[in-house]
């Protein structure tokens, strides 16, 4: 026969897991006492796998949405033309569509329009930032070249 502990309890398994009596009587102080009692009640054993199951599936479902969501931003938003505008005033619209290379304001930009995408290359300005802005393709993205007064803006 099993040895009891000194409340009269058996002893605990090697898992971790606590067996209550089925009279659900401990006495106060003992390691039951430490335990969630409803998962414990009437001599049920309570894994800690079982325990830790709503947290589980509560972070499945975020990284579920989270996954979905980022699917669907990347799916819209997506322009179709940009404006092109010189010193505040708009010179030009030219579609994502159709691949192309644009001069602007006088040829101290050029706009590059391939696959979907607009860039700056071959600006005279001396910093060079509106080149390193990279690829606009989404509505609203913008690429500025102030020292040449020249925006170009994704537009629906």
């Amino acid at each position: 026969m099993e040895k009891e502990n000194k409340n009269g309890l058996p002893p605990s398994p090697e898992d971790g897991t606590v067996i209550l009596p089925d009279d659900g009587k401990a006495a106060a102080g003992d390691e039951i006492a430490q335990c969630d009692r409803k998962a414990l009640e009437g001599g049920t054993r309570v894994s800690k796998m079982r325990q830790h199951l709503p947290d589980i599936i509560l972070i499945l479902a975020l990284l579920i949405i989270g996954a979905v969501l980022l699917v669907f931003s990347r799916s819209f938003g997506r322009g179709s033309a940009v404006t092109v505008s010189i010193d505040g005033e708009v010179a030009g619209e030219y579609s994502l569509m159709t691949d192309g290379r644009y001069p602007l304001n006088g040829g101290t930009n050029t706009l590059v329009i391939e696959g979907g995408s607009a860039r700056i290359e071959d600006a005279d300005c001396p910093d060079k930032l509106c080149e390193r802005q990279g690829r606009i393709s989404r509505v609203g993205e913008r690429i500025v070249c102030l020292p040449n007064r020249v925006s170009v803006e994704v537009v629906g």
